[in-house]
């Protein structure tokens, strides 16, 4: 089966990164169908799913946040949700949430 943002094989799983993968997936998806159903063309029913795409992405609050935050800038970068340097700049910010979640060293 091939992966695509309209019919993806992403494996069902309990983690927080493929809930996160599957929301944003399921968003992209449903706007996609809604915009289609208007009778837009191909175009913007893609510019639509990937707005939905974006705005359903984790927030960067936990470190398992930021790494479903990562897989699904990475999962969009594969189906081109992402125009220019948006997805690089999103994962220089994971990196700075990364930087500023990391355990502080214990005092001796």
């Amino acid at each position: 089966m091939t992966d695509t943002l309209e019919a993806p094989a992403v494996p069902v799983s309990t983690s927080i990164t493929a809930a996160a993968l599957e929301c944003c997936l399921n968003a992209y998806r449903r706007e996609y169908k809604a915009t289609e159903a208007t009778g837009k063309s191909d175009y913007f029913c893609r510019q639509a799913g990937s707005t939905a795409y974006r705005l359903a992405m984790p927030s960067t609050e936990t470190l398992a946040d930021i790494q479903a935050l990562i897989a699904c800038v990475a999962q969009g970068i594969n189906f081109q949700v992402y125009e220019g340097r948006e997805s690089t700049q999103l994962l220089y910010a994971a990196q700075v949430a990364l930087f500023a979640n990391r355990p502080k060293p214990e005092k001796k």
